[in-house]
C-alpha cells in the first residue's frame, strides 16, 4: 500500500469513527449536563442528559503501555516482562467492584476492554491510571496512555479474522472494528500519560463521575487550555485529582508528580529516559491545570461558606 493509500485509509477510518460517535450521541435523551469546560457547577443542578440504562451506550477503553519498545531495544527483556505483569495486576485491581459486563483482552503492550456502561468504563480508566501512577518508584515506573470511546454495549467484536485469498490459507487477515480502529488512531495522537474521553462519552457520564465538594461539583472531565488533543472532540480525565478536596492532599499529590520527574531525570543514562521526560512534561502540564482548578474550587467554596 502506498503512502497516499495509507493516508486515505486513516482518513476514512477516522471518518467512520466520528460517524459512530455521532450515532452514539443520538442514543441519549435530552441535552447533556453542564459543559466540562467550566470550572464550577452548583450542586443544586439536577443531572440531565441521562439515558435509560437499557439504551445507554457502552464505553470502549483502549490504552497503550509507554516505553516498552525502548526497553526491548536496549535488551532489557526482563523489564518488559515485568511491565506486562504489572499491567495485568493493575487491570485486575481496577476491575474490582465493577458492576458492568466487561469483555476484551490484554495484548502485550495494549489493553482493550468494552463495558456495557460508559460510566463504568470511565471509572475503570481513572482507577487504572491512578494505580499506575501511585505504584511508580525511583527504580521502576509504568506509564499508560489511552482513550475511552463509545461502543454498543460490551459484546462488540473487536476484530474480524479471515483467511488470505488464493493459496495462502495459513495466512490470516485481521480487520479491526470501527470503534477499535478509531480508538487506536486517536490514542496515537496523544502526548503524555493521559486518558482522554470522547465527547459523546462525556455527555453520558459527567453526572456519574462528578464529585461534590460542599455546594459545588468538581467535574474530572475537562478540556484543558495547555494540553494538545487529537481533535476538538476530546477531554482529559483528571485522574491525578485527589479526593477528598483538601489543601494538604493537593500539595501531597503535587509532590508525587515532582518526585516522578526527579526519578526519571536521575536515571539520565537509562535507555529511553529522554522520551520518559518528554512524556512527563505533558503530565506536569496537566497537573498544573488540575491544581489550579481544584484551588479555584476550594477558594470559591470558602467564599460561599
Amino acid at each position: 500500500m502506498s503512502a497516499e493509500q495509507r493516508a486515505a485509509a486513516r482518513h476514512h477510518a477516522l471518518g467512520v469513527f466520528l460517524g459512530v460517535a455521532v450515532m452514539m450521541t443520538r442514543l441519549r435523551t435530552g441535552e447533556g449536563p453542564p459543559t466540562v469546560k467550566g470550572s464550577l457547577a452548583m450542586a443544586s443542578e439536577k443531572p440531565t442528559g441521562e439515558a435509560p440504562a437499557d439504551s445507554r451506550p457502552g464505553g470502549l477503553v483502549y490504552l497503550d503501555i509507554l516505553g516498552t519498545r525502548n526497553l526491548w531495544r536496549s535488551g532489557n527483556e526482563a523489564a518488559v516482562s515485568k511491565a506486562y505483569e504489572t499491567v495485568r495486576s493493575l487491570v485486575t485491581e481496577a476491575l474490582t467492584g465493577t458492576q458492568s459486563h466487561v469483555t476484551g483482552n490484554i495484548r502485550s503492550d495494549s489493553v482493550i476492554l468494552a463495558f456495557d456502561d460508559a460510566a463504568e468504563a470511565v471509572g475503570f480508566g481513572e482507577r487504572l491510571f491512578l494505580g499506575a501512577f501511585l505504584r511508580a518508584s525511583k527504580a521502576s515506573r509504568l506509564w499508560l496512555r489511552g482513550v475511552v470511546v463509545p461502543c454498543v454495549g460490551s459484546s462488540l467484536s473487536f476484530a474480524d479474522r479471515t483467511q488470505l485469498t488464493g493459496d495462502w490459507d495459513e495466512v490470516s487477515v485481521t480487520t479491526y472494528s470501527d470503534e477499535l480502529l478509531g480508538a487506536v488512531f486517536a490514542e496515537a495522537g496523544i502526548k503524555g500519560p493521559r486518558l482522554l474521553v470522547h465527547e459523546s462519552v462525556q455527555e453520558l457520564t459527567t453526572a456519574a463521575v462528578r464529585r461534590q465538594h460542599k455546594e459545588f461539583f468538581f467535574h474530572p472531565l475537562r478540556r484543558l487550555a495547555c494540553s494538545p488533543y487529537p481533535s476538538d472532540d476530546w477531554a482529559d480525565l483528571l485522574y491525578l485529582a485527589p479526593w477528598p478536596f483538601e489543601e494538604a492532599a493537593i500539595n501531597a499529590r503535587g509532590k508525587a508528580v515532582r518526585d516522578r520527574i526527579k526519578w526519571a531525570a536521575a536515571n539520565g543514562t537509562s535507555p529511553g529516559i529522554s522520551a520518559e521526560l518528554e512524556q512527563l512534561a505533558y503530565l506536569a502540564s496537566v497537573w498544573a491545570e488540575t491544581r489550579d482548578i481544584m484551588f479555584s474550587q476550594l477558594n470559591a467554596a470558602a467564599r460561599s461558606g
